[in-house]
């Protein structure tokens, strides 16, 4: 009758087969000998290590500056150089206003001479006038010119910024909260200078974009609230230690 220690005896090991025996022996077929050894993948390992991208990372440029964007145009003004102006006006002889007639009788001088001179000089300040009119008009006529053609440039992205306003105003219930909805229009122009190609609904998903990513890294960044509603356990060895 087998004792009790029999249990504890080393147990032969099981006889190798004349088949398995070759099978180990030959490298190509596998075995626990020659199988290899699965190896992790190292970037495997670090991404899953890594913590979570953020929810912004997609704008994570959104706020940066491109050297590379065009300025905004600079307010239209004159480049009035008053040494240039008066060489355009010696261009102008107002002497030629004064006919030989006249000049005879102003030479000759008596009473006609007076009378002549006067007629002169108002022709020679019809003649200013004139030419000053028709300065300011060309003037005033180039400056029509260079702001109408800065406002067609300009006529589409205030299209656009106006346009994606009103439908974020529509879509977006905080364009309706006066404390959000400057933070929102911020974002609304800021993504319309930094993507100028975007559609409107392309920028009013953007934004909807960025306010749920900012929303999920607040809410993951707030600390969990405190379970007040368990009552406190009793150290019942301190009661059965003092005696109660």
């Amino acid at each position: 009758m087998a004792g009790i220690f029999d249990m504890f005896k080393q147990t032969p090991a099981p006889a190798v087969s004349a088949a398995a025996a070759s099978a180990n022996a030959n490298p190509t077929v596998p075995n626990a000998g020659n199988s290899p050894t699965a190896v992790a993948d190292p970037a495997k390992q670090v991404a899953a290590s890594s913590e979570p991208a953020s929810p912004l990372e997609e704008y994570k440029d959104l706020w940066q500056n491109d050297p590379n964007a065009p300025k905004p145009a600079e307010p239209f003004k004159f480049n009035s150089d008053p040494a240039k102006l008066m060489e355009t006006a010696k261009t102008v002889d107002f002497k030629k206003i004064v006919s030989p007639e006249l000049m005879s009788k102003i030479t000759a001088g008596g009473a006609d001479a007076q009378g002549a001179l006067m007629e002169a000089m108002n022709n020679m300040s019809q003649m200013t006038f004139a030419q000053s009119s028709h300065a300011s008009a060309k003037i005033v006529e180039a400056a029509l010119q260079a702001q109408e053609a800065r406002f067609k440039e300009m006529l589409p992205s205030i299209i656009k910024q106006y346009s994606s306003e009103d439908n974020l105003r529509s879509t977006n219930p905080l364009m309706n909260d006066p404390a959000m909805a400057p933070m929102v229009q911020a974002l609304q122009q800021q993504f319309t200078n930094k993507y100028p190609t975007a559609t409107v609904d392309q920028i009013k998903e953007h934004v909807n974009d960025y306010l749920n990513g900012a929303a999920d890294k607040i809410v993951g960044l707030r600390p969990a609230p405190k379970d007040t509603s368990k009552r406190a356990s009793t150290d019942w060895n301190m009661f059965l230690e003092t005696g109660g």
